[in-house]
């Protein structure tokens, strides 16, 4: 008799992203002849030959022999030692070894079979100690990721075994007691093992073995400067990177010095100071030295700024003193070379920015943008101002600020407003003053262009081919000017507008990041990550991991939200109108577009049967996306505000900001249970394990869990920052947490024992997510860098 097979397909892909692919074959062979199609698999035992499997090195005969191999697996199997079994070895893992068996009870055709992947646990000896299988019915697929290794999974998804070949090899030896194993005839050897150990997947038996497998994007940008020898400094959430505008490249050269801590360099380059709880220190760059180390009371705040003057005796420092208003700085003037406070005054305000010549200086305070001498540390006048940017002309005459988008030139002498550019160019979020003080440039963190101005008129010159821009800075020779956005550091004509060259690695905040559902370990990972927070101009890439290949990098969609659906639906981006679009994985290009939620939409997720839910405020809509004719979907209506969080593993589970958790069932249409937590009016984050045993919500500083048997609240564990991101691994023994602080805190799930702390973001975290198959994790912060995760 042919083989039954049983299969339970994913519910949301082939790789085990939730319960897949029962293939264990409890079979009762009856004497009926008939034959079933297995799949297409090279003839047993050719997919384990030498020649494409290389085998141990050792030649000695294992203690076990293929006796004690065959009586494991059958007692395993088949509850009886008397069976007989065939098998193949796909892999390995210091005492592990993974197979795939088929076995028998007896001769056919009355006899029990089954033929299930296993994992044989060896003594010293190498003889077979214990056995695991994987859990049938809905755990099998949860079951098989926690057993094995990601490589193995993919050849159990694949159906890698040749059953129709063991089946017949089992029936000559049944018939000829004599004949052994086939894969024992082939090489010699019971489980020869190929020549690498495999790799595990990220579970919490494996934390320590967690390292950085690739960093996609250099970071962001928030200032650009040009020190006195024309070099180019980019300021950001990474530290400080130097840009080649010749060669087009970037070094962080000063890395070991900043250690994570903010700094800044003098204006000639040759000093570097860097800050942190309390305490500023003065660095000589010529041999690394520490110059001076100056201790800030705590009383007098938190160092928020320094400033090297150009004396290069002098470094002013802004404070914020610890339990004031945001807009009650104080500055501080230290002598570098022996750490004496110079003179302190109260700044009435924040962000100081000086005059090239450094005689005025100005802050923002909620009365309005101060102009201050700086020798007199004495209010010259208050302008009515709210500015986002300022920046003084070369003679410290005239001050252009962007005010609440409004772009206004004042005079520093009288306080007058000279002008001001059109209101309806759009938002405006910085500006800069060319050195003979004639041109203008803004720009804008939005989908508005950056722009060239003439300072005498007032008039338009020309439009920079730059969106989303978050610092730019005129080049000292005034020809060119410096812009970092959409992805890059460009250098641009002001002539022409042309753009002249770029470094490509400079990415805004993450908003959100998705692997593919359905890519095979061996096609390898492809990962969606969305660039740009609280703007209407967003980057879409799509990440070849782990080589950090770009499949495209797209900024025609205003998102907000993401998620990687499986094919041929595409990756779905939450727009801020309300609409969900579908993008093509390839090329970035756009399939189709649902509509009818409210507001922007905040989350988006995929059940296993080809649905999508997507949430906006006090509401979740379900599109089918089998439904080429579907486009306003099916309302959900819920109460809470903003439905934050959502995650569809057999429930639909929602999150709105009031702190409940509404439970639907796997349809999406009836609510079976509605939870509490603690905390009203925070972000919410959601993570549902593949097994579905328990909830996992992170809001402020705390993890509540829910078990799903009676609903019954479990202990609930408090985290030392606020939560920005949440994530369980594929086999469901770790909860990974993100942090405002930039951490990613590594816990096991039944305990909240804290395993492992994951290092290496600047900014907090806000975005986290596994592969499939386990073997990846993704942390994605506003530092603009996604840090990939794998075992050494």
């Amino acid at each position: 008799m042919g083989l039954d097979k049983k299969e339970e397909v994913s519910m949301k892909n082939k790789l085990f992203h939730r319960p897949i692919l029962t293939f264990v074959l409890i079979i009762l062979l009856t004497g009926c002849a008939t034959e079933t199609a297995v799949p297409a698999t090279p003839a047993y035992p050719t997919s384990l030959s030498t020649a494409t499997q290389p085998v141990s090195s050792s030649t000695a005969e294992p203690a076990s022999g293929w006796e004690n191999v065959e009586t494991q697996l059958s007692s395993a199997i088949l509850r009886t030692p008397d069976g007989k079994c065939e098998w193949e070895v796909w892999g390995w893992l210091e005492q592990e070894v993974y197979v795939w068996a088929f076995c028998q009870s007896g001769a056919m055709p009355h006899a029990s079979a089954a033929s299930v992947p296993a994992v044989l646990h060896l003594r010293e000896d190498q003889s077979v100690e214990t056995v695991d299988l994987p859990q049938d019915g809905n755990a099998y697929g949860v079951s098989v990721r926690r057993l094995f290794p990601p490589a193995v999974q993919e050849k159990i998804s694949a159906h890698a075994f040749d059953v129709d070949a063991a089946q017949a090899h089992l029936a000559l030896r049944w018939e000829d007691p004599s004949l052994t194993p086939a894969i024992y005839i082939e090489t010699g050897d019971p489980l020869p093992l190929p020549g690498e150990p495999a790799v595990p997947a990220i579970s919490a038996d494996y934390v320590d073995r967690l390292t950085t497998i690739s960093t996609l994007g250099a970071g962001n940008v928030n200032r650009l400067v040009f020190l006195t020898d024309d070099r180019l400094v980019a300021y950001g959430e990474r530290g400080i990177e130097f840009v080649n505008m010749t060669i087009m490249q970037t070094s962080h050269p000063y890395q070991e010095i900043l250690v994570g801590r903010e700094g800044v360099l003098s204006p000639d380059g040759q000093l570097l100071a860097v800050w942190e709880d309390g305490k500023l220190q003065i660095y000589t760059l010529e041999n690394g030295s520490l110059l001076q180390t100056v201790e800030i009371n705590e009383q007098d705040g938190r160092v928020i700024s320094a400033n090297f003057l150009s004396d290069g005796e002098t470094l002013a420092i802004e404070l914020r003193p610890i339990g004031e208003e945001v807009y009650s700085h104080q500055v501080m003037f230290y002598r570098m070379n022996d750490g004496m406070l110079l003179n302190r005054w109260d700044m009435q305000g924040m962000s100081m920015v000086f005059s090239p010549d450094e005689h005025s200086m100005v802050s923002q305070a909620m009365s309005g943008l101060k102009v201050w001498s700086v020798p007199e540390g004495e209010l010259l006048h208050t302008f009515q101002a709210v500015t986002s940017s300022a920046t003084f002309s070369a003679d410290g005459q005239f001050l252009a600020v962007a005010d609440m988008g409004v772009v206004r030139i004042l005079s520093v002498a009288d306080g007058s407003e000279i002008g001001h550019l059109p209101e309806d160019i759009g938002a405006v979020s910085g500006v800069d003053l060319s050195p003979d003080g004639k041109l203008l440039l803004t720009w804008s963190n939005d989908s508005s262009p950056a722009r060239l101005w003439r300072v005498s008129d007032l008039s338009l010159l020309l439009e920079l081919p730059i969106e989303g821009v978050s610092a730019g800075v005129f080049h000292p020779n005034g020809t060119a000017v410096v812009l970092a956005g959409n992805g890059a550091i460009g250098l641009y004509s002001i002539s022409t507008g042309e753009l002249i060259g770029s470094v490509d690695d400079q990415f805004p905040a993450i908003a959100g990041l998705s692997f593919a559902p359905d890519k095979t370990l061996s096609e390898g990972a492809r990962l969606a990550v969305l660039y740009g927070i609280n703007t209407d101009h967003s980057l879409l890439v799509n990440w070849g991991i782990p080589q950090g290949t770009r499949q495209f990098m797209s900024d025609a969609y205003s998102a907000i939200s993401l998620e990687y659906t499986s094919d041929p639906y595409g990756i779905a981006v939450g727009s801020w109108d309300g609409t969900v679009q579908m993008v093509d994985p390839d090329d970035g290009a756009l399939l189709r577009t649902f509509e009818g939620l409210p507001a922007q939409v905040q989350a988006i997720q995929q059940d296993g049967w080809g649905q999508m839910a997507a949430s906006s405020m006090n509401e979740a809509r379900i599109f089918v996306l089998p439904d080429v004719n579907e486009s306003s979907g099916r309302e959900v209506s819920m109460s809470g505000g903003w439905v934050s969080a959502l995650s569809w593993t057999c429930y639909l589970f929602a999150a709105p900001m009031d702190g409940s958790v509404w439970v639907l069932d796997e349809t999406g249409e009836n609510v079976v249970q509605t939870l509490t937590t603690m905390d009203d009016g925070y972000e919410s984050y959601l993570a549902v394990p593949a097994d579905c045993m328990q909830i996992v919500a992170g809001k402020n500083q705390s993890i509540y869990r829910w078990q799903t048997v009676d609903w019954e609240a479990l202990p609930t564990w408090s985290m030392p920052a606020t939560i920005t991101a949440l994530a369980v691994s594929p086999d469901g023994s770790l909860v990974t947490v993100g942090l405002a602080d930039g951490q990613v805190q590594l816990l096991e799930r039944e305990t909240g024992t804290l395993l492992r702390v994951l290092e290496g973001h600047s900014g907090e975290i806000t975005a986290l997510d596994f592969s499939p198959y386990g073997n990846f994790l993704a942390s994605g912060g506003t530092d603009g860098v996604v840090t990939v995760w794998g075992m050494k």
